[in-house]
């Protein structure tokens, strides 16, 4: 008997419980109410934004760009950015709108032309608020900015792209404060950096593009930033070295973006600027350099996981043991499009954390064996292209402890005798690149029938010569193929379409074949 009703209660728990699960998504009415009034807020005077809101639906939590708590049903979250239509004009927010969402901790509200609030009083538990590409000059925009003092529970505020021109008021008590972006402003007036300095939280600092034009501040406010991880000042012109003083005080840093900055080889070899030992990612590309010393100043950067120094006027040798092959953490290293020349040092050996390698647009002198780097058993990606490949000998039995999965060796129309051992260890190969390298052998469908991964696969001007020769089996994935400007002869297979059916692009002019490429023969 026990047994009996026991069993039959459990389908009832378990009709209860799918019940509960399968409960339309109501909402609180009073926030439904004044969802609502914000939708013909966001319209006025005559729009037809939010269409999926409507009045007798009570269903507001599954409404477009409403997110709501599973287990209050309040609203947590609203979405609201590049909603108003831009032909509507100037929005004037009433911050009072959103009083009636007790919950509300994220509120998107850029690119929808807001002039200014008409209300000081908001969201008093808003702790993340999009309000970039807002703006319109004029004073209301000054009362939006006094008004965001309001909001002392705010963590992370992006004011970005806006017309601020310095004028940056109602932050201090936003001492929460954790991530802030004033990317492409201007900012030329240095009580920015005093205002910022107060925000002792902050954990991410935006400030690309502000004409800041050399105005970094020394003052004790800013350098007490001791929380930052991450801080972007590129595209400004930061033509000093008090740059660097002001950062070394910034220990907790992790990401430094100094792009396009002017630095005109300034970086310094002072202890301070060195001492950054969190440090993992490092990017001054496009600010001229001038010398290779940035290897020897970064040394104690022991963190470093991504070093980007792209197009910095770099010039000399790489070094061949001190400097860059001590940063065995190092995952990404891009230092191309510079004036590097001499050959690739043995010590990248000792990189054994490299994932990418850029070397490209250089003077570099790279074996097509590419052994120097057979010990990256990491390394997926390299680029080489653009720099004096050579060919030596390869009578060695060694097989890489890479796969490769993108490798690009594209040259100044160099020699390299055959295709190198390596390549017939790889077998991840999504891109390949080996133009304008003079090969002197045939078409290798080996190469696509071991790299089922391929997509892109480039031999023009190598020399090559034989027939087309089609993999043995249909391969998928390849949707570029380059055999252009070669020696291939023979009659084009009509099979193309049937062994690679993913093909989207065929370059093959400039060879000596018979016949030519027929509709049918793609379609396989």
């Amino acid at each position: 008997m026990g047994l009996s009703l026991h069993m039959s209660i459990v389908p009832v728990i378990m009709m209860v419980v799918s019940l509960q699960v399968w409960l339309p998504r109501g909402c609180v009415e009073e926030e439904r109410i004044a969802l609502l009034q914000l939708k013909d807020s966001l319209n006025y005077p005559n729009g037809t934004s939010l269409p999926s809101w409507r009045k007798g639906d009570a269903r507001c939590c599954d409404w477009d760009r409403v997110e709501c708590s599973s287990s209050t049903g309040q609203v947590t979250g609203l979405y609201l950015g590049g909603t108003r239509n831009g032909e509507l004009g100037d929005w004037y927010l009433n911050a009072s709108l959103f009083l009636p969402f007790q919950e509300l901790i994220t509120l998107y509200l850029w690119d929808n032309q807001i002039a200014g609030w008409v209300e000081n009083k908001g969201p008093t538990n808003v702790s993340t608020l999009y309000l970039n590409d807002i703006t319109s000059y004029g004073s209301s925009f000054q009362t939006l900015l006094q008004s965001l003092g309001a909001l002392p529970n705010l963590k992370k505020l992006d004011l970005g792209n806006n017309d601020l021109r310095g004028r940056i008021l109602g932050f201090l008590n936003l001492k929460k404060l954790e991530f802030l972006d004033l990317s492409y402003n201007t900012l030329n007036n240095i009580n920015i950096f005093q205002i910022i300095g107060t925000m002792t939280s902050l954990k991410t600092l935006r400030l690309q593009r502000c004409s800041l034009n050399g105005q970094l501040t020394t003052s004790q406010d800013f350098l007490n930033l001791k929380n930052l991880e991450l801080l972007d000042l590129s595209d400004n012109t930061l033509n000093s070295t008090n740059i660097f003083l002001t950062i070394r005080m910034m220990t907790s840093l992790k990401t430094l973006r100094l792009q396009r900055c002017s630095l005109n080889g300034q970086l310094p070899t002072s202890q301070g600027f060195l001492n950054l030992k969190n440090l993992e990612l490092l990017d001054i590309s496009g600010s001229t350099l001038n010398s290779s010393n940035i290897f020897q100043t970064i040394i104690m950067m022991t963190s470093l996981k991504t070093l980007r120094l792209q197009g910095c006027s770099l010039n000399g040798q790489l070094p061949t043991s001190q400097g860059l092959c001590v940063l065995n953490h190092l995952q990404e290293l891009d230092i191309s499009s510079n004036d590097l020349s001499g050959f690739l040092p043995p010590c990248l050996a000792n990189l054994t954390s490299l994932q990418q390698l850029d070397l490209s647009s250089n003077h570099l002198k790279i074996p097509m064996s590419l052994i120097p780097l057979y010990n990256l058993s990491k390394l997926k990606s390299f680029h080489g292209l653009d720099n004096e490949i050579y060919t030596e000998e390869d009578d060695h039995n060694l097989i890489p402890k890479f796969q490769l999965e993108f490798l690009y060796l594209s040259s100044r129309r160099q020699g390299a005798g055959a295709f190198p051992k390596f390549l017939y260890h790889q077998f991840n190969l999504q891109s390949l690149d080996l133009t304008n390298i003079q090969i002197k052998g045939e078409f290798p469908s080996w190469l696509i029938e071991n790299n089922t991964y391929l997509q892109d696969f480039y031999l023009e001007n190598c020399s090559l010569s034989g027939p087309f020769l089609l993999p043995r089996s249909s391969h998928v994935n390849l949707s570029i193929l380059s055999i252009s400007m070669n020696h291939f002869q023979g009659q084009i297979p009509a099979e193309i379409g049937a062994y690679l059916p993913g093909l989207q692009v065929l370059l093959m002019y400039d060879n000596g074949f018979d016949g030519s490429i027929t509709s049918s023969s793609l379609d396989g």
